[in-house]
């Protein structure tokens, strides 16, 4: 397992999938920071930091996210969909539910520093504003590391999507559909976004909790429920992705 790893990190275009992924967060960090100020005076007092988290975070865990982590799996995916690579790699006996495993531990190696800016934008804005933080930047931390975790969901899934159509496009639209049923659900049923895999990493990141002055951390519960979906909805799609590839086997 380690050798695929190796192999699929030295091969991945690191510095490519960072400039998108920083372009898309730059991108919803403008728009974030210009909602901020825009309705800055009419923030209470303590919610400020809140509101400032979750304004940079919730556009784009909930609508750009997925589709950028469809362009990754997209890109990750496309050398062996093209020039009958994958049955070259079939013939050699390469392990395909190993390569699917190295693929997804490198679009979490690429994703966690950009999620990180998150946490740093946080951090900068707070302290030209004079806004206390605390403890704030602890707990911002561990949920970017459980957005991290709610992210293979949608990667599993695209995994598979990129495994049925073998186009990026439709991948993409896919993702952006899905996305954007994340953004719908909010104002329709928070329940439901619970369940729902694209809306993971936006729960995760506490997006929607800017308002609660009590505590917007996972309670006990709370965190298993995610910690099942998530693990459901990755071995689910990891297998659906495994099958789809070794269909395609069979076919030939």
């Amino acid at each position: 397992m380690k050798g695929y790893i190796l192999a699929e990190w030295k091969k991945t275009k690191k510095v490519q999938l960072l400039a998108i992924g920083i372009l898309f967060w730059i991108l919803t960090s403008f728009i974030a920071l210009f909602t901020y100020y825009y309705y800055h005076s009419d923030l209470t007092i303590r919610t400020e930091s809140r509101v400032l988290w979750g304004q940079l975070t919730l556009y784009n865990s909930s609508l750009l996210y997925p589709p950028l982590l469809a362009i990754y799996v997209g890109l990750l995916w496309r050398p062996e969909f093209e020039n009958n690579t994958l049955d070259m790699l079939r013939s050699n006996q390469v392990s395909l539910s190993k390569l699917t495993i190295a693929k997804i531990i490198s679009i979490v190696r690429i994703i966690l520093p950009i999620q990180l800016l998150f946490v740093i934008l946080y951090i900068v804005v707070a302290q030209k504003d004079q806004i206390l933080l605390m403890s704030d930047v602890l707990l911002r931390l561990k949920w970017v590391i459980l957005s991290v975790i709610g992210s293979v969901s949608i990667i599993c899934i695209q995994t598979y999507f990129s495994a049925k159509t073998r186009n990026l496009s439709k991948s993409v639209t896919l993702a952006a559909i899905g996305g954007f049923g994340t953004f719908a659900l909010m104002f329709y049923s928070d329940g439901i976004n619970k369940f729902y895999p694209y809306a993971q990493p936006m729960l995760a990141l506490r997006s929607k909790e800017m308002n609660n002055l009590s505590s917007n951390d996972f309670s006990c519960f709370e965190l298993i429920l995610f910690l099942l979906v998530n693990i459901g909805f990755s071995l689910l799609f990891y297998w659906l992705s495994c099958s789809e590839l070794c269909k395609n086997k069979d076919k030939k």
